[in-house]
């Protein structure tokens, strides 16, 4: 036997059967030097005469559980997943899948795109993606429907249960049980059809049943539960699976690789706005069918105020008459104001505004919705930097007032000057902001959350820390927040933040609930568990042990944090990040801070806002207790600002105090 090292890969031949076997401990995930290594490996035995039949194998207890999370953290790295399965799927000879223990996401779209599969008692196969709100990125959404129907193919996926080996071989996902060794049966598997002269047998090339019925697609989008609707991955999942039902392979799958941009649940919040308050709006979606989801919200949001009374028949037909809808950018060339509401990627944002620059009209102004993207990279991908500001509206835009508007280094003021007068119609409240990370209000949640995240770790329970925020006065809890927005959202906005705390702490236990598919009231588990359709959660005590055993893993001594500690530490991370931001002229003043917070994060308005607060506490005390927090917990966090420094020693407060004008770069400091 010949072997050759392709590390975390190894090649061999077992006489006629060419062995590819994956080593990337603990759970052997698609990381990029395994991709690289998997593709090399393939195109060598496909290329090798001696070889007839390949195994691809995995060390170890598990097959391939999904991908490296850590590079969910970067841009894209060749090869891709997708194309390495198109070329595993494109052998000349038979490929085998040698499954067993856990064999998920990327781990099952391998074995899809293997031409026979074979598996042991252990194994657990799913497509899982849903639990991160994501969708099956290479090739599942198209192959799993050709082996199982579309029925259970949307079952599988949108659910994201796994199954077992009984399940997987009565769906005719698994060709042979094996018994013992996994990989001494898959030899023995693999030399069979080797000597039977078996066919190469490509699922790409399989037809998919029909839908069970005509509607069949319709009515499993109307029929979903509730919290489930509200992930828009879900969405994507059944268009991706019709696709696949009614369109040749190729086609279904880079269908099913698009990127849907603008007329999701932001994009439709904005319509309603600036629909109620007169203006002809067009919702701008390239792919049709989330233009029609996006105008069923429209809909069914005006429908409900007509029957709360809140509007006039009347007066909800006129504002649905206000809003048309289309799948071409053109439609945007006439355009006075564009606001975009895609996906939070820096990525995609850059590329839509490179298509809007050349496409709009000279003087119109372009508007992003980014939460915490770099206004100035985004502006400068459209060639017409003066025009672009930023409008970050809060969710749910038509109900929530605060509007952040952000000015980048180049946008021109009769820019920012329209961005505020469209916000005034709309009934916003507008504060104009400098360019940085979270821009105001969400990099000085960052800095609430993470003291939040760090006293889980030390031993607070999520329902004492709420029960305490809330006591001060806060709307709601920051725990019972996440759930509510969704704790992938923040997952994917720390996945886009290039230059956050290299902390192993930081965040760590709203991204490891994440990773356990738990996102909050969405899929009826986050920080809290939540039944059907219910709005507050109950504690789980799973969430508190999984607390407890991350802290171990970190070297973490859990201890009593006390309610007092909590609210301090908390309001006082605020404050302290609240005064950099005015130091470096990101708010041109302490009222800008306050008004935000106030009306876009649910501070007790009794209290002014946080840097109110601070001055009714006294500057001096508040510099005094960041002190010891320094000395009680570490520097890391606790340097206090410049500002607030020089402020508490000269018996001045943040009231009295206006910034030089706003910083016209962008800063990534924050948190």
């Amino acid at each position: 036997m010949t072997e050759t090292r392709l590390n975390p890969v190894t090649v061999s031949r077992r006489g006629e059967i060419g062995l590819v076997e994956i080593e990337n401990p603990p759970v052997n995930a698609l990381a990029q030097p395994v991709r690289e290594a998997l593709l090399a490996a393939i195109e060598a035995l496909d290329t090798d005469s001696d070889v007839r039949v390949i195994v691809v194998h995995g060390r170890g207890r598990h097959f391939i559980a999904g991908a490296d999370v850590r590079e969910f953290d970067a841009p894209p790295r060749q090869p891709l997943l997708n194309d390495v399965l198109l070329r595993l799927e494109a052998c000349g000879k038979p490929v085998v899948a040698a499954l067993h223990g856990t064999t998920f996401g990327g781990g099952a779209e391998l074995a899809l795109a293997s031409h026979y599969r074979c598996a042991t008692q252990d194994l657990s196969f799913g497509l899982p993606e849903i639990k991160l709100g994501l969708l099956p990125g290479s090739g599942g959404t198209v192959r799993l429907p050709r082996v199982v129907g579309v029925a259970k193919a949307l079952e599988m996926m949108t659910g994201g249960t796994p199954i077992g080996l009984g399940a997987a071989r009565a769906l005719g996902i698994i060709d042979r049980e094996l018994a013992g060794d996994v990989l001494d049966g898959a030899i023995a598997y693999a030399t069979e059809l080797a000597r039977s002269g078996a066919p190469v047998r490509r699922v790409c090339d399989l037809a998919v049943d029909a839908p069970p019925s005509p509607g069949f697609f319709a009515e499993y989008r109307r029929a979903l539960p509730a919290a489930a609707a509200r992930v828009p991955a879900t969405g994507r999942i059944v268009e991706a699976v019709e696709a696949a039902a009614t369109q040749p392979f190729r086609t279904a799958r880079a269908r099913a690789r698009e990127r849907i941009l603008g007329a999701g649940t932001m994009g439709s919040g904005i319509a309603i706005s600036a629909a109620t308050a007169g203006y002809q709006v067009t919702l701008v979606d390239t792919n049709p069918v989330a233009v029609e989801a996006g105008l069923a919200r429209i809909r069914k949001t005006f429908d409900d105020a007509a029957r709360k009374g809140r509007m006039s028949p009347e007066a909800v037909a006129v504002a649905t008459g206000r809003v048309a809808s289309a799948t071409d950018l053109a439609a945007l060339a006439g355009a006075d104001l564009v606001i975009e509401a895609v996906f939070e990627n820096l990525a995609v944002k850059r590329d839509v505004f490179a298509r809007l620059g050349p496409l709009c009209r000279a003087g119109a102004v372009l508007a992003t919705n980014t939460s915490t993207l770099d206004v100035d990279a985004i502006a400068a991908a459209s060639g017409r930097a003066g025009d672009v500001v930023g409008m970050h509206f809060f969710s749910p835009a038509n109900i929530m007032r605060l509007l952040e508007i952000v000015r980048g280094r180049s946008t021109a003021p009769e820019v920012v000057a329209t961005a505020l007068g469209v916000g005034r119609r709309l009934g916003k409240v507008g504060v104009v902001v400098g360019n940085c990370f979270g821009f105001v209000g969400n990099r000085m949640l960052y800095a609430y959350g993470r003291e939040r995240e760090l006293m889980l770790l030390e031993g607070a329970l999520p329902e004492q820390i709420d029960r305490a925020l809330e006591a001060f006065g806060m709307a709601m809890g920051p725990n019972a927040v996440g759930d509510l927005a969704g704790l992938d959202i923040g997952y994917q906005v720390r996945r886009e933040w290039r230059d956050r705390p290299d902390d192993p702490r930081f965040y760590r236990v709203s991204d490891l609930l994440v990773e356990q598919g738990r996102l909050g009231q969405k899929s009826g588990r986050g920080f809290y568990r939540y039944e059907p359709d219910a709005r507050r959660g109950t504690p789980d005590p799973e969430v508190a042990a999984l607390i407890r055993g991350e802290a171990s893993r970190l070297g973490i001594t859990q201890r009593v944090v006390g309610d007092a500690e909590i609210v301090e530490r908390c309001m006082l991370a605020l404050v302290n990040e609240g005064a950099r931001i005015l130091g470096e002229g990101i708010a041109a003043r302490s009222t800008d801070i306050d008004v935000i917070w106030c009306n876009g994060y649910g501070y007790p308005r009794q209290r002014g806002g946080p840097m109110f607060y601070a001055d009714t506490l006294g500057l001096p005390h508040v510099l005094d207790r960041i002190h010891y927090f320094a000395a009680a917990l570490g520097g890391r966090y606790w340097q206090p600002a410049d500002l607030l420094e020089r402020l508490a020693r000269s018996g001045g407060s943040f009231g009295a105090w206006l910034a030089a004008p706003p910083a016209t770069g962008r800063s990534e400091a924050g948190a």
